[in-house]
């Protein structure tokens, strides 16, 4: 069938430009409060594993 021939790649004007690169994109370990969520949550964890003696 048609669609498994192989064509040239086609582009518009108007596609080109319009999504945010990788390099705009700020990732989660950009973020510095992040971190601190995640070291707090591991310490809760760790307490209530602790106090239901399950450790």
């Amino acid at each position: 069938s048609a669609e498994w021939l192989p064509r040239r790649p086609t582009t518009r004007d108007r596609d080109v430009g319009t999504r945010v690169g990788a390099a705009e994109l700020r990732g989660i370990r950009s973020l510095p409060w992040a971190y601190l969520v995640l070291i707090l949550l591991l310490a809760a964890e760790w307490l209530v594993r602790r106090r239901l003696a399950l450790m």
